[in-house]
C-alpha cells in the first residue's frame, strides 16, 4: 500500500533522502512531508504497467534512454502518480495520468517500436502488467525479475487445484464399478440377497419377488 513520506537533507551527510516518518534516523530533524507515495513494489509494478518490461535488469540503461524522451513527468502529481485526499488523511490515483506519473508524448505506435527495438535486444526483458498495483499484495520474483500480484497467483492456485480435484472425481466417476466383478461373484450375491428378503415359494412369510 502507498505510504505517506518526508524529505530530509541531513547536515550530518549532506544529501537528499526520503523516509516514512518525519523524522531524520540520523539526526533527528523534521523533514519535509512530501505526500503519499508507492512502496517499492508498486513502483516496479507501476513501471511494468507503463513499459511492459521488466523493473530491473541489463536492458534498464537502454530503455531509459530511449523512453526518456518519449514521456515526460506529470506535472499534476510530481510524478507521484498519487495525490493527498482528505488533508492527508488518505490518497487517491491522479486522474491526469490514471497514477502512473508520467505522460507518454508520442504516439502509441512509437512507443510500441521503441519497446520493440528494446525486446530485440533483449528478448526477456518482458512482462506482464500488474492490475490494481496499488491495492494487492505485491512481491518480487527474483528468478523472473519483475513484481507480481500474490492474491492473484493465490486464486490461480487454487483455481488449479480445484480444477485437477474435479477431474479426478469426474474420472472415478466414469469408472464401470462392476469392472472388477466375477459374474460369479454377482450371481452369488444376488442369490444371497433373494434368500434373506424374499423366501423360496411354499415358505408361511413368502414375498412376491417383483416386490423385491
Amino acid at each position: 500500500m502507498p505510504q505517506k513520506m518526508w524529505k530530509h537533507t541531513c547536515p550530518e551527510g549532506g544529501r537528499s533522502f526520503w523516509m516514512g516518518t518525519p523524522f531524520c534516523s540520523s539526526c533527528g530533524e523534521v523533514g519535509e512531508y512530501d505526500g503519499w507515495h508507492y512502496s517499492m513494489h508498486e513502483a516496479m509494478a507501476k513501471y511494468q504497467i507503463c513499459y511492459g518490461l521488466k523493473p530491473i535488469g541489463p536492458h534498464r540503461p537502454m530503455a531509459d534512454e530511449l523512453f526518456r524522451e518519449a514521456t515526460i513527468t506529470c506535472e499534476t502529481c510530481g510524478g507521484r502518480g498519487l495525490r493527498d485526499i482528505h488533508e492527508g488523511a488518505s490518497w487517491e490515483h491522479c486522474r491526469a495520468c490514471r497514477g502512473l506519473g508520467i505522460h507518454f508524448t508520442k504516439p502509441a505506435a512509437e512507443i510500441a517500436e521503441i519497446r520493440r527495438r528494446i525486446l530485440d535486444a533483449f528478448p526477456d526483458a518482458a512482462a506482464e502488467p500488474v492490475p490494481e498495483f496499488a491495492t494487492t499484495p505485491l512481491a518480487l520474483d527474483l528468478s523472473q525479475s519483475k513484481t507480481v500480484d500474490l492474491a492473484a497467483e493465490g486464486r490461480e492456485s487454487r483455481e488449479e487445484k480445484g480444477n485437477s480435484e474435479s477431474e479426478v472425481r469426474i474420472d472415478e466417476a466414469d469408472e464401470d464399478p462392476w469392472s472388477n466383478i466375477s459374474a460369479a461373484n454377482i450371481a452369488a450375491a444376488l442369490r444371497h440377497f433373494h434368500g434373506r428378503i424374499c423366501p423360496e415359494v411354499g415358505h408361511p412369510n413368502q414375498v412376491d419377488p417383483i416386490s423385491c
